[in-house]
């Protein structure tokens, strides 16, 4: 049984045809990063950047797993994470508009 056969090809193409879009990738990753640490810095000045704070990670964590789910083949499956992502940003949406409620 080959598990991680269909990563490990996905892996490879990613590091050779695809190298420009793993980078971008992960620069997103990083920004996203960064984001969270500004977030967290800024979190005892009010609730609301505790909450963006939490809320950004929230979503990278389903960023993150739907990611490791197409890597590993199962493109429906990473599809359905969109759903929390989506909602996780229409908060971040919600809180830099009304950030006190």
């Amino acid at each position: 049984m080959e598990l991680w056969r269909t990563r490990n090809e996905s892996l490879e193409l990613l590091d050779s045809d695809f190298s420009d879009l793993k980078f971008i990738l992960e620069q997103c990753f990083r920004v996203i990063d960064h984001c969270i640490d500004i977030f967290e810095e800024r979190s005892d000045e009010s609730s609301s950047h505790n909450v963006c704070g939490i809320t950004l990670v929230k979503a990278k964590n389903c960023a993150l797993g739907s990611y490791g789910m197409m890597l590993d083949g199962l493109g429906q499956e990473a599809g359905a994470v969109m759903r929390p992502m989506i909602e996780y940003l229409e908060l971040l949406k919600y809180f830099r508009l009304f950030p006190e409620d």
